[in-house]
C-alpha cells in the first residue's frame, strides 16, 4: 500500500487497512493530499475523502456511459 506523506494520507491509509482484508484492494492512487482512488480487486472504483473533522468516507465513482 502508498505511503501517507500528510496527516490526512496516514489517517485514510489506518481507515483503508481497518476496512479491507489483504488483497482485496488492487490499487491506491494519491488525488489530492486529502483523498485516494481505491480500485479492488473487482474493479470497482471509489474515493476515500478524510474531511476537515478527521472523519474519512468513501464514495463510489459512477461508471461512465
Amino acid at each position: 500500500m502508498m505511503q501517507g506523506d500528510t496527516p490526512e494520507l496516514r489517517r485514510i491509509i489506518r481507515w483503508l487497512d481497518s476496512q479491507f482484508e489483504p488483497g482485496q484492494l488492487a490499487l491506491v492512487e494519491r488525488v489530492t493530499r486529502n483523498a485516494v482512488r481505491i480500485t479492488d480487486r473487482w474493479g470497482d472504483i471509489a474515493l476515500v475523502i478524510c474531511r476537515q473533522d478527521g472523519d474519512v468516507e468513501i464514495m463510489p465513482v459512477p461508471e461512465a456511459c
